[in-house]
């Protein structure tokens, strides 16, 4: 490997020491030295301005320059060569001085030997280029620091500015001298000076944000980083890097405030709302949703959105199938709050994206449903009972014009037959017959609402209290009867023997859904029903009525059978054992008395039927009396009646009577 070769320019008028070096330089291993003389100093001079010029050894007697001017002009003109002075013994005082003033190094002529020589030149050579080379740092890194985007700032360690970039004084003046604590915010002075002091013992500070005023008064927020400022091993004060970060802070403040505003949105909106990232795990739960689920948004956090519906929805479900690109608008699905209650939910789900279109999660939002459904549920079987009671009293008035001419003209033939007549027997039959379907008819009359009332004002307690009896004797020994009935309960309107009826149905009821025994329960009250118990309730009115309750302990129903129960003809009972008509005969007699019933009911927990009546006035209020008439008050005088009966039996069969009893 071939060692690089240093060039010397030896500036020496006497040629003796001038071969003494050569020949010295002449004998060291590899020949990496090049030597050239000259004998004045306007000859190096002019030589050093051609280049080529790695070191010069340098006598300061020289013909045309003597003494320390020598080294002074050499220098000057060539700043970065490296200059060894070669001296004789009489001049070494200004070799030293010289050395003290730039030069690398001195020489007296007759004590040099070849080593020292040599490796004082490349000492020389070396340092010269070292020092170049930290002075090309230096000059870098002052550049770097003068035009950096930061201000920087030297601080003693006495807490003065002693150092500023053009940046800092362009922004706070010249602080030279000044203390530290000059542009600083007052409420951040305590933190800066214990920074400063933690910073001068060596410790490590990370970046930290302060608020600084400028020479204008202008506020700004900076980021402070530094270290200790080191000299000889000694730290001697600290440096400070301040990056201007307003910008920032304000935009943070901005999505600060942005945020709120949106979570404020989300906070007080009427839906729930909740978001989830990639994984579909929930990062926000607002308000609202922990109104309906029953869970705060520290049990939800974190968790999969599906941990918390009934019946599992990634079918079709934005947040979970990769096929779905579009929002998905009013999914219902069932979800089980924390308290174990199953509500029906309607949910809308959209994805999220960022400004790249990278998708970053989803939102849903959702409303609870459950009364909705409810409502509309009621409403339809409101509708549907109110079209099956028009067809019910349609068929039942037709039907009863039929048995009104069977029933009347077997009445008659029977009057007209001697008693010992053989076809007494199979009239009554038809008769019997008759009368039991007469019977069905009125049932579905008073489902329809189309019976005749001869409405009372009356206490229902009275009603309740007459019957009591006869219940015991319905419901069997098994069953305890227990009645709970209001003091001053309000007077009703109503056909005393229509509600008897319905008693009688609702406890006939309640006693074949306990056949093991059990106990029913009879109880009036006052009730006064408000707006809100209507908008739960639309068959319900505002305003006071009376209750009556009845409630068993039995087998009780399950939804699909509450949705049917008031629909004549339906039953649960084997065949046989019922017709199909006592729930819906309450309906239709409850109704006509401008009334409504409610059902309570789950199974395994029994039954409650609720009947609102409307209040008419005060209890204990004089109830009319029935006039008694007898038939021979029936009998007419020659009277002439006008019949009007569109069906042609009815009416021959009224016209036969009324002539009967002595009517035209």
């Amino acid at each position: 490997m071939k060692l690089p070769t240093f060039r010397i320019l030896f500036i020496e008028d006497n040629p003796a020491d001038v071969r003494f070096i050569k020949e010295m330089l002449k004998e060291v291993r590899d020949n990496i030295f090049e030597i050239e003389s000259v004998e004045y100093f306007s000859a190096g001079l002019k030589r050093l301005s051609e280049g080529g010029i790695d070191i010069v050894l340098l006598d300061l007697g020289l013909p045309d320059s003597q003494g320390f001017d020598t080294f002074h002009k050499l220098s000057t003109q060539f700043p970065e060569l490296p200059v060894i002075v070669v001296t004789g013994l009489d001049d070494e005082a200004t070799g030293i001085r010289a050395v003290k003033e730039g030069a690398q190094d001195y020489l007296i002529k007759w004590e040099m030997k070849e080593h020292l020589l040599t490796s004082d030149i490349r000492y020389a050579i070396e340092r010269k280029h070292t020092e170049k080379m930290l002075r090309e740092s230096e000059e870098k890194y002052r550049l770097l620091v003068e035009t950096s985007d930061d201000f920087v700032f030297a601080i003693d360690l006495e807490g003065k500015f002693m150092y500023g970039n053009k940046k800092s004084i362009d922004r706070f003046g010249n602080l030279y001298g000044k203390s530290y604590t000059i542009p600083v915010s007052p409420k951040y002075h305590q933190l800066v000076k214990e920074n400063f002091i933690r910073r001068l013992r060596g410790e490590k500070i990370e970046p930290y944000p302060i608020e600084v005023i400028d020479k204008k008064g202008n506020r700004l927020w900076v980021e402070i980083s530094g270290s200790p400022l080191v000299k000889e091993g000694k730290i001697v004060g600290a440096v400070y890097f301040e990056k201007d970060i307003t910008e920032r802070k304000q935009a943070e403040k901005d999505l600060k405030e942005s945020k709120e505003y949106a979570e404020h949105i989300v906070s007080v909106t009427p839906s729930a709302i909740f978001t989830v990232d990639t994984n579909r795990l929930i990062t926000s739960w607002n308000k609202r949703a922990v109104e309906i689920t029953g869970y705060t948004p520290e049990e939800t956090l974190g968790k999969e959105c599906l941990l918390f519906a009934e019946q599992p929805c990634k079918e079709k479900c934005g947040l979970y199938s990769e096929e779905v690109k579009k929002p998905i608008f009013n999914k219902e699905c069932t979800l089980r709050r924390k308290d174990g209650q199953l509500r029906i939910i309607s949910k809308n789900v959209d994805l999220l994206y960022n400004s790249t279109g990278q998708r970053i999660g989803g939102i849903e939002s959702f409303e609870d449903i459950t009364e909705h459904r409810r409502l509309e549920d009621q409403f339809l079987q409101a509708q549907k009972m109110e079209a099956i009671g028009r067809f019910s009293g349609g068929i039942a008035h037709d039907f009863n014009n039929m048995l009104t001419a069977i029933i009347g003209y077997s009445q008659l033939l029977l009057a007209a037959l001697p008693e010992n007549d053989p076809s007494r027997a199979d009239l009554e039959e038809i008769k019997k017959a008759a009368d039991h379907a007469a019977a069905l008819t009125r049932k579905l009359l008073a489902f329809s609402r189309k019976q005749v009332l001869q409405p009372q004002i009356v206490n229902l307690n009275t009603l309740v209290s007459d019957i009591e009896k006869m219940l015991h004797r319905i419901i069997g020994e098994d069953i305890e009867l227990v009645t709970i009935l209001e003091p001053r309960l309000s007077a009703i309107q109503v056909d005393p023997g229509q509600v008897e009826q319905v008693l009688m149905n609702l406890v006939v009821n309640a006693r074949d859904a306990m056949p093991n025994g059990g106990t029913l329960t009879l109880k009036t009250e006052n009730v006064t029903i408000d707006e809100e118990y209507v908008n739960a309730n639309p068959e319900a009115r505002v305003g006071k009525f009376v209750s009556l309750s009845v409630q068993d302990t039995g087998s009780g129903m399950d939804k699909e059978t509450l949705q049917h129960i008031f629909e004549p003809f339906f039953t649960t009972k084997e065949t046989g054992k019922g017709t199909g008509l006592g729930l819906s005969t309450v309906y239709g007699i409850v109704k006509q008395h401008n009334g409504w019933v409610n059902v309570y009911s789950e199974p395994g927990q029994g039954t409650v039927f609720k009947i609102y009546l409307p209040v008419f006035g005060i209890a204990g209020e004089k109830e009319s009396k029935e006039e008694v008439v007898t038939s021979a008050e029936l009998k007419g005088k020659g009277e002439r009646i006008l019949l009007v009966e569109d069906e042609e039996g009815v009416r021959k069969f009224s016209e036969r009577v009324l002539k009967k009893n002595g009517y035209t």
